[in-house]
């Protein structure tokens, strides 16, 4: 409680909480009630500056981090670039301070700041004798300034796009759009079209045939271009994992065209039990595909075993007597 006397009256009322639990200059009571600035944070806006500094000095929005949206912090202007946090356009000349170039380097404050990291007020920041804007951060074969102010690159990274090409090679040898990975905009990347396909990036027919680039199916497996590349398969490659059965049929038959299958369309695998004799017969089929299951004892004449049976889209097996007389087996495709 609070007991005050005013004009000769005695006021009995709330006491003003004047605690501060973040020593920011402003009481926990002010940053709730009046500023909305967090109590137990110093620094609500996160830019350097305190919030009672920012409240009670530069009259500066402490929730606000660039209180003049002139895309520098507010911190930066006060302390380092000297301009007013409170107009984006200090010196009045029609450019805003964030766009301004105080070391004349070629880069803009707010580029300097914001993405290069690089001292504003100092046209060579490293004192390595080569000024800010002409430095190649990423080592792409760009300068900063380059990247910056033409190709509208990021110069932090040699592969804006992430297509597999840095930015330097797009540019300079490719002609290739660097913040675009697919610059003819045919389905595949400027990448796989240099470096595996061999189509032209900057062409979405490449061979003039009427058909995208990304539409055509190099391998002829079935598939497309684009349909390959989305399937992480080989697209010059009718058999991606080497199993014996093409992409397509994979792909069709639900299986996965990256992982090999323990054995290819119609081959068997035999275990002969002793006790009693049996022998087991495995294989795999396709659920698009007819087999009828034979056996020998010569090779030279084959005789059906049972009638022919759909495929179901993976490993079956069977079990058969042990012929005395020996017998070989075979699983062929019913056209």
């Amino acid at each position: 409680m609070v007991v005050m006397v005013v004009a000769g009256y005695l006021q009995i009322g709330l006491g003003q909480n004047l605690s501060d639990a973040d020593s920011d200059g402003l009481s926990d009571s002010d940053e709730i009630n009046i500023h909305k600035t967090d109590p137990n944070d110093a620094d609500s806006d996160g830019d350097g500056l305190t919030d009672g500094d920012e409240v009670n000095i530069h009259l500066t929005n402490p929730n606000d981090p660039d209180t003049d949206r002139d895309g520098l912090e507010d911190f930066i202007e006060i302390n380092i670039l000297e301009t007013d946090p409170l107009n984006f356009d200090s010196n009045g000349n029609g450019i805003t301070d964030g766009d301004e170039d105080a070391d004349s380097d070629g880069l803009s404050n707010q580029d300097e700041i914001n993405i290069l990291k690089t001292d504003p007020n100092d046209a060579d920041s490293d004192r390595d004798g080569i000024t800010d804007d002409h430095e190649d951060a990423d080592a792409d074969y760009l300068t900063d300034g380059d990247e910056i102010n033409i190709h509208l690159t990021n110069p932090n990274d040699p592969d804006s796009d992430g297509d597999g090409l840095t930015d330097g090679d797009e540019i300079n040898i490719h002609n290739t759009n660097p913040n675009n990975p697919d610059t003819d905009d045919d389905g595949l990347e400027d990448f796989i079209e240099i470096n595996i396909l061999e189509t032209r990036p900057l062409s979405r027919d490449s061979n003039g045939n009427g058909i995208t680039d990304g539409d055509e199916d190099a391998d002829s497996d079935g598939l497309s271009n684009q349909d390959e590349i989305l399937l992480r398969t080989n697209p010059i490659s009718v058999d991606t994992d080497g199993d014996g059965l093409p992409d397509e049929v994979e792909v069709a038959e639900g299986f996965n065209p990256l992982i090999g299958s323990e054995a290819s369309d119609g081959e068997l695998t035999i275990r002969i039990s002793i006790e009693p004799e049996s022998v087991e017969l495995k294989f795999f089929t396709l659920k698009s595909q007819y087999y009828q299951l034979q056996w020998s004892i010569n090779l030279s004449k084959w005789h059906n075993d049972a009638s022919p049976f759909k495929g179901v889209g993976g490993f079956s097996s069977i079990h058969r007597y042990a012929r005395t007389d020996g017998a070989y087996w075979r699983l062929k495709v019913v056209e």
